[in-house]
């Protein structure tokens, strides 16, 4: 198991309300600003989801789901700001 995965700080925030900070990132795909509920997380290099946005390396990635878009989206950690 990944170290991202052994004391995962994403567990206390599934279900929380999300803003996706502002990068070059989050400007291109649309996401910037956007608000959404977190839906899961898991680390990319071994479970192969993707794309992400942002870079994760060998670390965790953050699902966002929007429902005015009716999508969700994988995101680097720093990309996103949770609302509890």
């Amino acid at each position: 198991m990944s170290d991202a995965l052994r004391d995962p700080p994403a567990m206390d925030i599934i279900f929380d309300t999300a803003r996706i900070r502002s990068s070059p990132e989050t400007e291109a795909s649309g996401y910037a600003g956007r608000v959404g509920l977190v839906h899961g997380f898991t680390v990319p290099s071994e479970t192969g989801v993707g794309p992400v946005i942002g870079e994760v390396g060998d670390g965790a990635a953050i699902n966002v789901h929007f429902d005015d878009l009716d999508e969700g989206a994988w995101f680097a950690p720093s990309l996103v700001e949770v609302r509890s």
